[in-house]
């Protein structure tokens, strides 16, 4: 019986003999130039590694440096461009970092914010002084005593008054009597004759029409009386006419109030002043 050979067996490899070395394949001892510029080249190889060593421990110690200055000092507040990424810009190798227009705007609002603040405080105190100033020697403002001036003013109405000497006829003044201060009108000035007969006032003879009162009048003439009695300024000093610096002053509520019938003339260092309006209450609001 022969044996059948196996389909499975690969064919071996035959060995192949090593050939001997030639001299064309032998390596080339290098020659003393060659090991020189070898040995030249290794040495500039190692002399840049060493200088890229030193350069990268300079970088380390700045940055290192720049890190404690900027822990000893305050941080400051990074702007919202900053933090983007927005402020700064390469071009090329260098950076070029520009302040960021957010926070220049946010500097110009607070300049001009406490710019406007100063001058709101400044205007604000030259104002007081110009008013102090003014009310002080020109404008004073008082209220309403009593039922005298009614119906054109009532008990506790504010006024606005011009402190001057100048008085017209007709003109409510005021002054000052003992320790109270009254507002009355100007009927009698320096140098006239005043008189009053049937509701009908009388300078120097002349008749003087009252309108301000005319309403009451016609109500007391309707109802068979008078307004405003009948006197002559006899009655009140002895004198005919008005001497200097006095005025003859009386109240528009003739029945009841007290006027110069009662504590005469009065004179011009007693005056305050002239009174120009009204001011309260805001419904009776009116100048004279």
């Amino acid at each position: 019986m022969t044996k059948k050979k196996s389909t499975n067996t690969k064919p071996r490899r035959k060995k192949t003999q090593q050939k001997p070395l030639t001299e064309s394949r032998r390596p080339r001892s290098k020659t003393k130039e060659q090991k020189t510029k070898t040995n030249q080249i290794a040495r500039k190889k190692r002399k840049r590694t060493v200088d890229r060593d030193k350069a990268g421990n300079q970088v380390e110690r700045i940055k290192k440096k720049k890190k404690r200055k900027s822990l000893k000092t305050k941080p400051q507040k990074s702007s919202f461009l900053e933090k983007t990424g927005f402020a700064t810009r390469k071009f090329g190798s260098k950076k070029v970092k520009k302040k960021s227009l957010y926070s220049k705007k946010r500097q110009k609002k607070r300049r001009s914010s406490g710019k406007s603040i100063r001058d709101f405080l400044i205007i604000t105190v030259v104002t007081a002084l110009l008013f102090i100033t003014v009310s002080f020697f020109f404008i004073g403002i008082t209220k309403v005593q009593g039922y005298s001036m009614m119906p054109t003013m009532k008990n506790g109405d504010t006024v606005l008054v011009q402190k001057s000497k100048k008085v017209k006829r007709m003109d409510i003044v005021l002054f000052q009597r003992g320790k109270v201060q009254q507002i009355r009108r100007v009927i009698g000035l320096p140098g006239e004759r005043i008189s009053y007969s049937d509701d009908v006032l009388y300078v120097d003879g002349n008749v003087i029409d009252e309108k301000f009162i005319i309403n009451e009048i016609n109500e007391a003439q309707k109802n068979g009386g008078q307004y405003t009695e009948d006197f002559q300024l006899q009655d009140i000093s002895e004198e005919q006419f008005i001497p200097e610096n006095c005025y003859l002053v009386l109240g528009d509520n003739r029945e009841y109030g007290s006027d110069s019938r009662e504590y005469g003339l009065i004179t011009s260092e007693q005056i305050i002043g002239v009174v120009k309006a009204q001011l309260l209450p805001l419904n009776d609001f009116s100048s004279f």
